[in-house]
């Protein structure tokens, strides 16, 4: 077959350039690159009641227009007591609003008398726009626990979590 007149120029086009032409989607739009948060101190986890662990202090920002969820992940540590905590649930969620739909709870079988646990996290949020500013959600992101009976703390020096946006729709 024969390639004549404007298909021979797309195929000459195809070979030469690569197929499609256009911007690179990652290196166009660049995604955001994640920041590592740690606790200041060691948190104590009241029974009962929600403890924030670490925040991100402002809202996570992206390119305005564009669709993100956002995920976190990392290794929380907790010690337990002298009595353990019958419980416990790690979350995230946007500051004075609603935990994500995703929880994280811990093994019932980890939690022992005066261990001292280290608990890989990986929560992914809800999926939202970014404003004409490029903020999701316009509020601070928190990972918090929530102990069951007994308190625990979530020791400073060897817990972290990255958080960061995935593009999204």
């Amino acid at each position: 077959m024969l390639l004549t007149g404007i298909r021979a120029k797309r195929f000459w086009r195809h070979i030469r350039h690569g197929y499609p032409r256009g911007a690179i989607w990652g290196v166009a739009n660049p995604v955001p690159v994640p920041s590592v948060f740690s606790p200041a101190n060691d948190v104590t986890c009241t029974a009962g009641s929600e403890v924030t662990i670490v925040t991100t202090t402002t809202a996570l920002i992206g390119q305005p227009g564009q669709g993100y969820y956002p995920i976190v992940f990392g290794c929380l540590t907790f010690l337990m007591g002298a009595t353990a905590s019958a419980s416990l649930v790690i979350a995230a969620r946007y500051h004075s609003g609603s935990d994500f739909t995703q929880t994280q709870t811990v093994d019932t079988g980890l939690l022992v008398n005066n261990a001292t646990i280290a608990i890989p996290v990986v929560i992914v949020g809800p999926d939202g726009t970014a404003n004409a500013a490029g903020k999701i959600n316009t509020a601070a992101l928190e990972v918090t626990a929530l102990a069951g009976t007994t308190a625990c703390t979530c020791r400073a020096a060897s817990s972290f979590v990255a958080i960061g946006l995935n593009p999204g729709t």
